[in-house]
């Protein structure tokens, strides 16, 4: 697929880790076994009602189903069939499939992809917490436990307090201030009896 080609479709997607996981399995001159059958022909079933539904509901909303294309579908459905095949030998079956399905580069650029995702993740939170909702749904949804997400917003509340703290300790107080402008005046005071001097010709 080149750059300019449209983004597959989820049931495409699924079709094609199915064709690789059958290429992988030839090549190694080995029959799949029930459990991968099984994996394949869930996988398959998923992806074409997935993609069923969301071209349904597009239609019904006047929409045209070409014009939506979730940059992160790809990852999305990975994700969700890791977390959802749980048996070993299926899951060792889905894991094939991905390994068949990427490149060397492609793990790289998932894999920094995933640290700018958890580097996010606090202030990420942070901006949902300030919209009104709740931890425990924020945990639900981002993956974490109630938890885990408690403690990153202590966590941030308090970097913003320290950084608060520090620039107020950097700022001069008023009195600094008034004492810091007395001395600017009386220092300009000083120089201009000094420059009257000079072009008086008077000596100090």
């Amino acid at each position: 697929m080149t750059t300019n080609d449209p983004p597959e479709s989820p049931a495409e997607q699924g079709k094609a880790l199915a064709k690789h996981n059958r290429r992988a399995t030839a090549r190694q001159g080995l029959q799949p076994t029930p459990a991968t059958q099984r994996f394949t022909e869930a996988m398959l079933a998923i992806f074409n009602e997935f993609e069923h539904n969301r071209r349904a509901e597009i239609i019904a909303a006047g929409g045209d189903p070409a014009d939506d294309r979730d940059p992160l579908e790809y990852v999305r459905v990975i994700a969700e069939q890791y977390e959802r095949h749980q048996d070993p030998q299926e899951r060792q079956a889905f894991i094939n499939s991905v390994a068949d399905d990427l490149d060397l580069d492609d793990v790289r650029a998932l894999r920094v992809a995933g640290e700018a995702a958890v580097a996010a993740t606090p202030e990420l939170i942070m901006r949902n917490v300030g919209r009104g909702m709740k931890p425990p749904q924020i945990a639900e949804e981002i993956g974490l436990t109630p938890s885990r997400v408690y403690d990153l917003i202590r966590k941030e509340r308090q970097r913003a307090a320290h950084e608060k703290n520090t620039i107020t300790a950097a700022e001069p107080s008023a009195d600094e201030d008034r004492a810091s402008t007395h001395d600017d005046a009386a220092g300009r005071r000083r120089w201009a009896r000094e420059y009257r001097r000079q072009q008086n010709g008077d000596t100090p």
